[in-house]
Formats: C-alpha cells, structure tokens, sequence
C-alpha cells in the first residue's frame, strides 16, 4: 500500500517553496521531469517535430544523434544531461574519425532538443547545459579535397562505364 500522506506532505511543501520565493513555478515544474526517461523527452521532441512539419529525413537524423548521444555519454533522464560529458563524448568520437560536420551535426541536435525543453511552453528545463559548445571547423576538418573533371581524364571506357550504371540505376527505378 502507498503512503499518500508523504506524497501530500511533499506537494505542499513544494507549494511553499513557490509562495515564499524559494523557488519559481518554472523551477518547480521542471522538478517533475527530471527523472523521467530520456527516450520519453526525446520522443516528445520528434512528435514536436513532426507536428510542425518537418520533413521525415531530418527527423530521423535527429533521432540518431540524439540516440547515439544519449548511449555514448549515458544520458538515462533530463538531470543526467552535462556539457562536460557530451564535450568529451565529441572528442573521443573525433579521434575515432568522425568528421567535423558529422559533429556539428550531433551538436547541433544536441542544442536544439535541450532548447526545446527549456521553451517556457515546454517547461522540461531551466538551462541549456549544451549551450557554448564550440562547433568544429568545418572547412579545416575536409576529408577529401574536390576537383573538376578535366576533358582529357574521360576516355571511351569511362564514359560507356558511366553510361551502363546510369542505365542500371534507371532499371532499379523503374522496378
């Protein structure tokens, strides 16, 4: 059997850290999702998504950054959430060869969840403890540098290569 009295002991206890200024509404209601899983918020956040129109393919990649996030650094709930850890989990992911823009891109969805929890209509956080990470260098971090095709490179054998995967992709298609 539950004990209700202490559940009614703790309400009215928060009630009056509210009126004495101990503590603002907001703070108190962020209190009520701290614990919660991480994979319910972040659910959350992809129907936020959905509902506003965004397209599928980026729903997806956001799901899998934060996802490959949340197992890397063993983010469980909102209270788990530390600048220090995701800062560290970029770096390892870095040296292992993730390129700069892979890490932005991690990053950026990173920020983006934590600033949607944060929304006053949200209410699920107080602070963006992923706020001020720096992103990589993008243009520093190239894997391959990109060059024209010149004329003389194109021979008879790589343009009848070129044209018989073009035809094989076009028969794919149009299965």
């Amino acid at each position: 059997d539950r004990d209700w009295s202490s559940d009614v002991c703790s309400s009215d206890l928060r009630a009056d850290k509210v009126r004495s200024g101990m503590r603002t509404a907001a703070e108190d209601s962020a209190v009520d999702y701290q614990r919660l899983p991480l994979a319910d918020h972040v659910a959350d956040y992809l129907d936020h998504l959905a509902a506003n129109e965004y397209n599928e393919t980026h729903r997806e990649n956001v799901a899998r950054h934060l996802r490959r996030i949340q197992e890397g650094c063993r983010f469980e709930c909102l209270a788990d959430l530390d600048r220090s850890k995701l800062e560290k989990w970029l770096a390892q992911q870095t040296a292992c060869g993730m390129g700069a823009r892979t890490r932005n891109m991690h990053l950026a969805s990173a920020i983006a969840f934590a600033n949607w929890c944060l929304r006053p209509d949200v209410g699920r956080l107080l602070n963006n403890p992923f706020a001020g990470i720096s992103k990589a260098d993008e243009k520093s971090g190239c894997r391959r540098k990109r060059r024209s095709f010149f004329e003389n490179e194109r021979s008879e054998e790589h343009t009848s290569e070129l044209q018989s995967r073009s035809d094989l992709v076009c028969r794919l298609l149009l299965e």
